[in-house]
């Protein structure tokens, strides 16, 4: 969701990809207006359908985010700069809507993910970007279920981790959720940073690689979403809100 390619180095299959995952998520938060909102019964949407459809959509802008930390030229402004968005939102969610408040949501992630990215990118560039990448693959699989206090391998549990991990707000924002917390979009640094991470390995990979061309930039409505993905996420739920509400 980060645009952080410049005009120059614009990728239009990069962009295309963000702009259809962009329209994938409206739709998806329609649906979860409609459902937990207005009341509307879609059995599929609660079930591992809606699971998978999710996953699909967060997985796909954090691992293209990854991607676009190379492209990005002030890296550090960007990163309070959206960090500065997801306080935005936490804020307005409490006033508008406290019953679907967004605490340490999507681009609180994006934010902290890409200073601290910043802060250990001299450190990172000097790892095998193949390894990096198996690591990193292999660190999202193991802490994908940390937030409910164990380490697992797919659905196999292999270590559970210590309570005193699990008691405040800052431990929350790492992955180790307290008990108690409650946020309709949460996204801690654990184990998400490590799909970025991914990405960022993989852009490495492909600068490499044969498939790197120059690929620039080109006017097609999904390149267009693409390019303005951050705006649309900060405006696309007041705009649902406004329609659902003239319907309903």
């Amino acid at each position: 969701m980060a645009e952080s390619v410049s005009q120059k180095t614009r990728l239009k299959w990069l962009d295309e990809f963000r702009g259809l995952t962009i329209i994938s998520m409206v739709f998806y938060h329609a649906m979860w207006d409609l459902v937990f909102l207005y009341g509307r019964q879609a059995q599929w949407y609660v079930s591992d359908a809606g699971y998978i459809w999710q996953q699909s959509i967060c997985m796909s802008f954090i691992l293209i985010s990854g991607f676009c930390y190379h492209m990005d030229k002030k890296p550090v402004k960007r990163g309070l700069l959206i960090s500065f968005w997801g306080i935005v939102i936490s804020i307005v969610t409490a006033i508008a809507e406290p019953s679907a408040i967004i605490i340490f949501g999507i681009l609180t992630f994006y934010g902290a993910t890409i200073l601290l990215t910043t802060l250990l990118n001299k450190l990172l560039l000097k790892v095998s970007p193949i390894l990096g990448m198996i690591i990193s693959i292999l660190l999202f699989v193991i802490t994908k279920k940390v937030s409910y206090g164990y380490l697992s391998l797919g659905n196999i549990r292999i270590l559970d981790l210590p309570s005193y991990l699990y008691r405040n707000y800052l431990t929350t924002f790492f992955g180790f959720m307290h008990q108690g917390f409650y946020s309709s979009d949460y996204f801690p640094i654990i184990p998400w940073i490590f799909l970025f991470l991914t990405g960022y390995f993989f852009y490495r990979i492909w600068e490499n690689s044969r498939l790197k061309g120059m690929d620039i930039k080109r006017s097609t409505f999904l390149s267009v979403l693409g390019k303005h993905s951050l705006l649309i996420y900060i405006i696309h739920q007041p705009i649902l809100s406004l329609l659902f509400m003239l319907v309903f």
